[in-house]
């Protein structure tokens, strides 16, 4: 396809296309630092458990797998020997 006359052919790789990609990488990075801060709760069995928070309940504790707290499983608080930082 033949360029218009005055109008200069699109270089492959032009600022705002790379500025674009900048921007996406930059917020990918941004959005997986929450993630590096997860605890390690490690159980009886020697298994470790990674989790954003937890509650103790008595018996049970509730380990949430993410920070919405929508995802978490229950354990009991007998089989957890420590936490450490992930």
């Amino acid at each position: 396809m033949a360029n218009r006359p005055g109008r200069e052919a699109a270089e492959p790789w032009s600022c705002s296309a790379f500025c674009a990609i900048a921007i996406l990488a930059f917020t990918i990075s941004a959005l997986t630092l929450p993630a590096a801060a997860a605890d390690l709760a490690t159980l009886r069995n020697g298994f470790t458990i990674r989790h954003d928070h937890r509650v103790v309940m008595g018996d049970t504790t509730r380990l949430f797998l993410s920070a919405d707290e929508l995802s978490f499983t229950d354990v009991a608080t007998a089989e957890i020997t420590g936490y450490e930082k992930d």
